[in-house]
């Protein structure tokens, strides 16, 4: 059994003191919040945080989305079988927001802007070294794989992994997640579970020590728990950048309510 421990960082270059040139290294980034953000930092931690806390605030939404879905009758069935209604629809809720989120993320991928300047140059150069690889793990869904891959390479970012050539999906007891060009998108599951999972694929020994970086405390500690008794020694980062600047949530509403060719009464309603 080897190590499994988790820290912070503030800065995308600090990835360089968990490094172990002697290691077989694979730094596994996530990609929203801590590769690229969107317009007024959407997609990032503290945005989905704020979006969470305003939609269970607004009580009138909740209630408009429920009916939009058509779930009161499901509800009603629950209810009178004494079942727990209340857990149904709270995850209705949240895959129809996330299929939207991911949607929209489709649409406007082209605004997305590097969290940092030397984001891309930095990552890049991991794959430089010798005995490291680096992937991206998203909780985009599996739909968007293609567009994000092309979108990864359009701003001249490559990822890949020895042993690994080919694009697949994997749907079995809870995990479902796709692979392509070194990115893996797994639509929310755990990431730890997932990244577990995924290493199996590897060639044994191919990967010593794994290095994971997110935006998302809660994603980091699910890592960190999922190696505790691996025989692969495993760092989560917790990545904070100072992004005070840039992020304005409400303005990343306008922009949204701005875009033309989405239909926001009818489908983002909910995005205050």
């Amino acid at each position: 059994m080897v190590e499994s421990i988790q820290t912070t960082i503030n800065t995308i270059s600090d990835i360089e003191n968990f490094i172990n040139p002697e290691e077989k290294t694979l730094v596994v980034f996530d990609m929203d919040g801590t590769i690229v953000m969107g317009p007024f930092g959407m997609g990032g931690d503290a945005w989905f945080q704020q979006l969470e806390i305003n939609f269970k605030q607004n009580k009138v939404l909740q209630y408009r989305l429920v009916e939009q879905l058509g779930l009161y009758k499901q509800i009603h069935e629950l209810a009178s079988r004494e079942e727990d209604h209340v857990n149904f629809v709270e995850e209705k809720l949240k895959r129809y927001m996330t299929d939207k989120l991911n949607y929209l993320v489709y649409k406007i991928q082209n605004d997305f802007q590097p969290v940092e300047d030397k984001t891309i140059n930095f990552i890049n150069s991991i794959q430089q070294k010798t005995n490291s690889n680096a992937i991206v793990l998203t909780s985009r869904s599996v739909d968007v794989l293609d567009t994000t891959t092309r979108y990864l390479s359009n701003i001249k970012l490559k990822f890949s992994i020895d042993g690994i050539s080919e694009s697949f999906f994997v749907e079995e007891k809870g995990f479902k997640f796709g692979y392509k060009e070194g990115v893996i998108c797994c639509e929310g599951r755990n990431k730890g579970e997932v990244l577990k999972h995924f290493l199996k694929l590897l060639p044994k020994g191919s990967v010593n020590h794994l290095i994971f970086v997110d935006d998302t405390y809660s994603k980091v500690k699910d890592v960190e728990d999922a190696f505790v008794e691996s025989e692969i020694s495993a760092t989560s980062l917790f990545y904070r950048p100072n992004l005070a600047d840039r992020y304005d949530y409400s303005k990343s509403c306008e922009y949204v309510k701005g875009l033309k060719d989405i239909n926001f009464e009818e489908d983002f309603f909910w995005l205050v």
